[in-house]
């Protein structure tokens, strides 16, 4: 609360000067979160300008900004990429008489913003993932160990999995992107069930009782999605209708990934969810009933393949994706039948 009292004159002033960046919805030129200030423009002198009116409001409120904490990124395509260039080479920017030079990443409440993408956030993601599994690894977890796979799942989920997945929701991803988190969860959920390498990835999931990452990553989008649509009043409410008439299929938008997401699981439209928002509790509920019901009809499809005939004894229709096989679950506590219900996992 009081960060919005002392920090609302600056954002506002910034706002007005309509100097930032047109989106089609509207003008944005600030963007605050806390005691964060983030200041967006396309024209690198515009931008001189919003940071010389941050600037005066820090002088009548007695602020010192410091330049070293500041961070000044330049995304661009090929034909603006000369302009950021010239603007690096003359310091245009200045905070306090100090010149702000161009760097290439920016780290935000775990989020790395880089100029070439999302890819250096996702090494991050699965960097840190790799260090929360370690942490845990010596409890039993470990492929020389003979803990039991059910609490090693458990463990993971509320452990490992947030920190692997924390921040990604907000992204913009390609399907190479999406796909390089998918394998990524699935070969850890393939070493902490202690399985063959070369283990078909139905099984991985139907024994772990755990959907894929692709679909756990669609799931945090769409709970992100349903806080929008309880927030008529904010401008991410409106940019996101903007988005949905106005913007074609191809463009490179945050919604228009929603938008595909609610068709590929069957789920209402994200322009009737934005009229018409549905009880989150409720909203939750439809999200898990029809990802499941997805993935499962994908998984044993997979499964009753006739190019998979080592799966013959397996009957995928009394797996799980929400708990963990009986293979596991069984074994709890005996290291002796967690041995044996590895072997058998492996054949």
């Amino acid at each position: 609360d009081y960060y919005k009292t002392y920090n609302n004159e600056q954002l506002v002033t910034a706002q007005r000067s309509e100097l930032g960046v047109d989106v089609g919805s509207a003008v944005i030129s600030a963007v605050g979160q806390a005691d964060d200030v983030l200041l967006l423009s396309n024209n690198i002198y515009s931008l001189k300008l919003i940071v010389k009116l941050i600037e005066d409001y820090c002088q009548k409120y007695r602020v010192k900004l410091e330049p070293k904490k500041t961070k000044l990124l330049g995304y661009c395509n090929k034909k603006t990429e000369l302009l950021v260039k010239l603007a690096a080479a003359n310091d245009i920017i200045t905070i306090n008489g100090t010149a702000v030079h161009f760097t290439n990443e920016a780290e935000h409440v775990g989020v790395v913003r880089n100029t070439a993408g999302n890819m250096p956030n996702i090494l991050c993601r699965v960097a840190e993932h790799k260090k929360a599994l370690g942490a845990v690894l010596s409890v039993g977890m470990a492929r020389g160990h003979r803990g039991s796979p059910a609490a090693a799942l458990r463990v993971h989920q509320l452990h490992c999995m947030p920190v692997l997945f924390s921040g990604l929701s907000s992204l913009v991803l390609n399907k190479a992107e999406v796909r390089i988190i998918d394998k990524h969860y699935q070969l850890t959920l393939q070493s902490l069930q202690r399985l063959h390498q070369k283990t078909p990835r139905s099984i991985i999931f139907f024994l772990a009782g755990s959907l894929p990452g692709e679909a756990h990553l669609h799931m945090r989008q769409l709970t992100l999605f349903s806080m929008i649509c309880h927030l008529p009043e904010d401008p991410l409410h409106h940019h996101a209708k903007y988005a949905m008439i106005n913007l074609g299929p191809s463009s490179l938008s945050w919604f228009h990934q929603i938008r595909n997401i609610c068709l590929q699981y069957s789920l209402p439209h994200p322009l009737t969810l934005l009229e018409k928002p549905l009880p989150k509790t409720r909203f939750k509920n439809l999200v898990k009933l029809k990802v499941t019901e997805y993935w499962r009809h994908v998984l044993v499809a997979e499964c009753t393949s006739p190019s998979l005939s080592s799966l013959r004894y397996f009957d995928p229709l009394k797996a799980s994706l929400s708990q963990p096989h009986p293979i596991w679950t069984s074994t709890a506590g005996n290291s002796y039948e967690c041995g044996k219900g590895t072997i058998l996992a492996r054949m």
